[in-house]
């Protein structure tokens, strides 16, 4: 497909994601004059045709975190009176961990105690359903799933329980129109727009100035990331938690808070994580 596109005449070649990303720069290396857009990188090389774009995900976390501490000290319908909280991830890796290392940052400053569990699959949803049964069963009453696939398990485990969840990428609550009592278990979702990154390489393109070879991280300042504010979420979560989980996403914004990121940081992530789950 990569070759076809490359002798087609294509002004501009949108690829992504990370089983995709050594074809995109295998082509790249055969084609140095035809232009390339990786959209969402976890590894990237540096070539001269390739612009690649990257997502803070500490951003995401950081609301997340803000989002699940608010929720489990809250009188929120589900909300028992222990302070934990719970996140399921994918596998235990640099950049998976990097959704997380901010999460955990905030419940800790925030005095919540964090569960963390790796089912090492991104398409196991009875084993996500497992692990997040297990944290359900320990008090947490709010878990966010980062496991894509296994994630979906977690849904059908807040839907046993009667607890709550957290979405990732999208709008997960519409991904379950046929299962309310799924849907009904999210609170909201933490989304990434790559579509807003497509827009403005595009552009770029189109003005004479695509940045070929360079690579940038986009957050909440270019509108990239951020959380769902559906109706559900306007019902289910009370104004006075969406306006501190706002406050936040200004802060972000401004400069004003730095959350942490495990792939800039990595040697602040053991003691981070262990702080955050003693909570």
């Amino acid at each position: 497909y990569f070759m076809d596109a490359c002798e087609s005449g294509y002004d501009l070649i949108v690829s992504g994601y990370a089983d995709v990303e050594p074809t995109l720069y295998s082509a790249a290396k055969m084609y140095p004059d035809q232009l390339f857009f990786n959209f969402d990188y976890s590894t990237h090389e540096d070539l001269d045709n390739v612009f690649a774009v990257t997502y803070s995900l500490s951003e995401l976390g950081y609301l997340a975190g803000t989002l699940s501490s608010l929720v489990t000290t809250s009188g929120m319908e589900k909300a028992n009176p222990e302070n934990k909280v719970g996140v399921i991830v994918g596998e235990d890796s640099e950049y998976m961990n990097d959704f997380i290392g901010s999460y955990c940052q905030v419940c800790a400053e925030m005095g919540t105690q964090v569960y963390i569990s790796y089912p090492n699959s991104f398409e196991d949803p009875a084993k996500g359903k497992e692990q997040a049964l297990a944290m359900y069963n320990e008090g947490v009453d709010i878990i966010w799933q980062v496991a894509g696939g296994t994630g979906l398990g977690v849904f059908e485990a807040a839907a046993d329980a009667d607890k709550y969840t957290i979405g990732v990428d999208a709008d997960q609550a519409k991904s379950f129109t046929g299962q309310p009592q799924l849907a009904q278990t999210i609170v909201t979702s933490m989304f990434k727009d790559c579509g807003a990154a497509l827009v403005y390489a595009v552009e770029e393109l189109i003005g004479g100035s695509y940045p070929a070879g360079t690579t940038k991280t986009m957050g909440l300042a270019e509108g990239t990331l951020g959380v769902v504010e559906n109706d559900q979420y306007l019902e289910m979560v009370p104004e006075e938690i969406r306006k501190q989980v706002n406050d936040a996403a200004e802060k972000l914004k401004s400069g004003e808070i730095v959350p942490y990121s495990v792939v800039a940081e990595p040697e602040r992530w053991e003691e981070i994580k262990a702080a955050a789950m003693k909570g």
